[in-house]
C-alpha cells in the first residue's frame, strides 16, 4: 500500500468513527487504486448501508466493494440471577 492509500484508509477510518450515522471502529478498510473495499460485521442492514454511504460521500468517484456482513444481536443464552 502506498502512502496515499494509507492516508485514505486512515481518513476513512476517522470519518467512519466520527460520523453520527456510523460511529464504527471495527470495519476493515482497504484502498487499491480507485477501489475501496469494506469488510467486517454490523448489527443491521441500515448500519451497513450508512457505512457505504459515508465512504461514497468521503471519496466520490471511488468504487466501493462492500463485504460487510450483517449479524443481528442475539440475546444471551444464560440468564444470570442477580441479588439472590
Amino acid at each position: 500500500m502506498n502512502n496515499s492509500a494509507e492516508y485514505l484508509v486512515a481518513r476513512l477510518r476517522r470519518v467512519l468513527h466520527e460520523d453520527a450515522r456510523t460511529a464504527e471502529l471495527g470495519i476493515e478498510v482497504a484502498v487499491e487504486g480507485l477501489v475501496v473495499s469494506l469488510a467486517g460485521r454490523v448489527t443491521s442492514d441500515e448500519g451497513r448501508d450508512h457505512i457505504e454511504e459515508v465512504v461514497r460521500e468521503t471519496l466520490p468517484g471511488f468504487a466501493v466493494h462492500n463485504d460487510i456482513q450483517v449479524s443481528p444481536p442475539t440475546p444471551p443464552h444464560i440468564v444470570e440471577a442477580l441479588g439472590e
